[in-house]
């Protein structure tokens, strides 16, 4: 636990501590977690400025509950292939960028908060895995045997993961910057000529 946590003692102090990160998730939707003040988090939530100092310590120490919501939101998203399947390669392609993109346009704030944290302080959030698992899927799906991807494979998936990602982080996360801002491409756009660049990585 984060030494700026006051861990709650009782259910009330428990309701109290969730209230004030879910009142975070919803602002930083609208602003930069740098840019929102304690009274506007506790305005959203509904409570005293007060409070929030009876739970944490500053604002700073909200963010491990931002990071365990991040990596539950990835968690779920990657477990929603399992029940989505697309009968064909592009399908399969289509179905994995789209998803991506909705994922992204969906959770813009979380993501970006988490995403530049990251980059200060590597190791902020436990998602290397699901993006592992992602990657191996993206190899089988540009296999020409599904159930028997090649080590080349495996590298093609890896490479058509990051290039996914990365432009997804430019165009969602940063929109109103260069790259991102020079491009000037819809969402549209984007998802199609990822899903064309990915489908030439095929085996």
């Amino acid at each position: 636990m984060h030494p700026d946590i006051i861990t709650p003692t009782h259910k009330k102090g428990q309701e109290s501590q969730e209230r004030i990160v879910q009142a975070t998730l919803t602002l930083i939707e609208q602003a930069p977690f740098d840019q929102l003040t304690i009274a506007e988090i506790m305005e959203e939530a509904g409570m005293a400025v007060g409070t929030f100092y009876r739970r944490f310590k500053t604002k700073e120490s909200v963010l491990p509950f931002v990071f365990n919501a991040y990596d539950a939101l990835f968690a779920d998203w990657a477990r929603s292939f399992e029940d989505d399947k697309a009968d064909t390669r592009d399908g399969a392609i289509e179905l994995i960028v789209t998803k991506t993109a909705q994922l992204f346009q969906k959770n813009t704030g979380l993501i970006r908060t988490v995403h530049l944290y990251n980059r200060l302080h590597p190791g902020t959030s436990g998602t290397q895995p699901i993006r592992n698992e992602l990657s191996a899927m993206m190899g089988a799906v540009l296999a020409d045997d599904f159930d028997h991807p090649t080590k080349d494979d495996l590298i093609k998936g890896r490479m058509a993961i990051l290039v996914m990602v990365s432009v997804m982080t430019e165009h969602f996360l940063y929109r109103d910057l260069a790259p991102a801002k020079t491009a000037s491409l819809r969402h549209k756009d984007v998802q199609t000529l990822l899903m064309e660049m990915i489908g030439s990585l095929a085996a």
